[in-house]
């Protein structure tokens, strides 16, 4: 993957500024044109959660929760996790899924413990 590209440059498609301009549309608008090595967990969590670029994110969220699973990208501890665990199992290419399984079973009690993710989410994946 080539982080200092854009999604703009990798998916080759600009978007033009938002006519509604909400927090998600302007995040994720200006989040694409940067390179993926300087989006922020916020953006990355926005734009997962808009289903934006994921073959280019997913990869990211992940090497991102190696570290710390319960990142906290703005709302609450698990915020990033939380929208990983929204997305279908079809959405996953086999390699990032099966990463993102390894990090919730090395994680599991203090996943399974953190009032802010819904289990039934995190069952899904387990």
């Amino acid at each position: 993957m080539e982080r200092n590209r854009s999604l703009e440059e990798l998916e080759n498609d600009v978007w033009e500024e938002p006519a509604f301009r909400s927090h998600i549309t302007v995040t994720c608008t200006q989040a694409r044109k940067k390179p993926l090595c300087q989006l922020t967990d916020e953006e990355l969590r926005c734009m997962i959660g808009q289903k934006i670029g994921l073959a280019y994110l997913l990869p990211l969220a992940v090497e991102r929760l190696q570290d710390d699973p319960l990142l906290e990208a703005s709302m609450f501890p698990g915020d990033l996790l939380t929208v990983l665990l929204r997305l279908d199992p079809e959405e996953w290419a086999a390699d990032t899924a099966a990463s993102f399984s390894s990090i919730l079973q090395a994680n599991r009690p203090q996943l399974e413990a953190c009032a802010d993710i819904p289990a039934s989410l995190l069952h899904k994946y387990i």
